[in-house]
């Protein structure tokens, strides 16, 4: 009797433990170690993988990333290029404009998965002003009162041939540029994203903003600053709540300023390249 008594007590023990402790499941990997931009290889500002799994959202993970998944077998992976609005790491979200990666891949336990997203501008968008300052001419004419002008600039540039220059020598204490021409077609946009898209280079921070023209006023908004960056980066803008709250605007015009103390004896810089007002057409 007492032996019966072990044996079962035992086998109660071993089952007990298999359902208290299951065998786990042992996952499969993911590897993106960046997204490309199909039209500018060299592209920057695309920081993080919005990664959906037949359509279920698995994560948003910050470029390079590798993470378990636990599917198995033929699935759906898209991913979505997720940049920071305005440059805020708070404010990340996937780029409107740009198209999804879409990949059929047959995930295994223990195998890891090495995807290399390629992305592209969506078919819908056009970019209503572009300036990448390889014309002779440049679309943004420097204030009156400027300390200096916007120049075409070839000794250090992002991408092809020049970039937008502004040279602050000592004594060089107000800088600000305005859009040549004005943008009557951003009014009345009702909620549709419109993004600024800029790469810079700057030791020197500065501010982007625009000014309203209205039937008998013209006012002015500062939307953001940029803070320095030593080495090249991309900025995407949003410029869709700024532009909805001057539902009664008749056009708009976007400068860019900076300034310095008088007695401040550095020389200072600001690189621009690749400025786009970029929108869907519908």
């Amino acid at each position: 009797m007492h032996i019966r008594f072990i044996i079962i007590f035992s086998i109660i023990i071993f089952i007990s433990c298999d359902i208290i402790n299951p065998e786990e499941e042992l996952p499969a990997y993911i590897k993106i170690d960046k997204i490309t931009l199909s039209s500018e290889p060299n592209a920057l500002g695309i920081n993080d993988a919005w990664v959906y799994i037949d359509g279920n959202l698995q994560g948003v993970y910050e470029l390079p990333a590798e993470f378990p998944v636990l599917e198995k077998g033929n699935h759906e992976i898209k991913v979505l290029a997720g940049i920071k609005v305005n440059g805020i790491a708070a404010t990340r979200t996937w780029y409107p404009f740009y198209t999804q990666f879409v990949s059929e891949q047959n995930i295994t336990e223990m195998n890891t998965i090495e995807l290399n997203p390629v992305v592209s501008y969506n078919d819908d968008i056009y970019f209503m002003w572009e300036e990448n300052f390889e014309n002779l001419s440049i679309s943004l004419d420097t204030a009156p009162g400027s300390s200096t002008n916007i120049v075409s600039y070839s000794n250090d540039v992002f991408s092809g041939n020049a970039s937008g220059a502004i040279l602050l020598n000592p004594g060089d204490t107000y800088f600000e540029c305005i859009t040549s021409n004005n943008f009557p077609d951003l009014k009345g946009l009702s909620g549709r994203p419109v993004f600024l898209e800029m790469n810079y280079k700057n030791n020197l921070e500065f501010f982007v903003g625009m000014y309203i023209i209205k039937d008998n006023s013209l006012d002015s908004r500062s939307i953001i600053r940029v803070n320095q960056s030593d080495d090249w980066n991309k900025i995407y803008i949003d410029l869709s709540n700024p532009l909805n709250d001057y539902q009664d605007a008749l056009s708009f015009y976007f400068y860019f300023l900076t300034y310095k103390n008088a007695n401040d004896t550095t020389s200072s810089s600001i690189l621009f390249d690749n400025l786009r007002i970029v929108l869907s057409q519908y």
